[in-house]
């Protein structure tokens, strides 16, 4: 089998395990719970839950696999963003493994919806300003980084990624 057709269908086939893993999974990792709103009396309780949604997507050394990650993230029903967050989690794992993130505002916008600003610590190293801010949303009941927060993550590595693809906008 050619290179390129043994790629493609390495791909396939781990966008069809991811798909298969992440299921009903909840960023947090438990059962089909209601995500708090982001008002009054549960806004604490969201703010805390988007930190750990991004903890989950943006903390290498805590050992997330994929699955859990890819839960954390809106939009992970589009096979075409599944496979290129794992081409990108293949490519760049060493680093990954090495990245951390630190959530430093969480601004509620709507009850469904937040404004994150975060920074990204690169080998134990804080780097302000590097990843643009960042939001969040309630999707399936659950408080996720949107997927254009991880496409604007994706495009620090390669800026054409937002240009086409499943991370460009129509």
């Amino acid at each position: 089998m050619p290179r390129t057709a043994r790629a493609a269908a390495a791909l396939l086939a781990s966008v069809a395990i991811v798909a298969a893993l992440a299921g009903p999974a909840t960023a947090a990792g438990h059962g089909p719970k209601k995500a708090p709103a982001c008002a009054d009396g549960t806004r604490k309780a969201a703010i805390k839950a988007i930190d750990s949604a991004y903890n989950i997507i943006l903390n290498g050394p805590a050992g997330f696999t994929l699955a859990q990650k890819a839960a954390a993230i809106q939009g992970t029903e589009d096979p075409a963003f599944v496979a290129l967050f794992n081409m990108i989690a293949a490519q760049e794992q060493a680093m990954l493994m090495t990245t951390s993130v630190q959530v430093n505002s969480v601004v509620c916008v709507t009850k469904s919806t937040a404004n994150v600003k975060y920074t990204l610590v690169l080998s134990g190293k804080p780097t302000p300003n590097l990843a643009p801010p960042g939001n969040a949303i309630i999707d399936g009941g659950v408080w996720k980084a949107t997927k254009s927060t991880v496409c604007d993550l994706f495009a620090l590595l390669n800026p054409s990624i937002v240009t086409s693809g499943p991370c460009s906008t129509p």
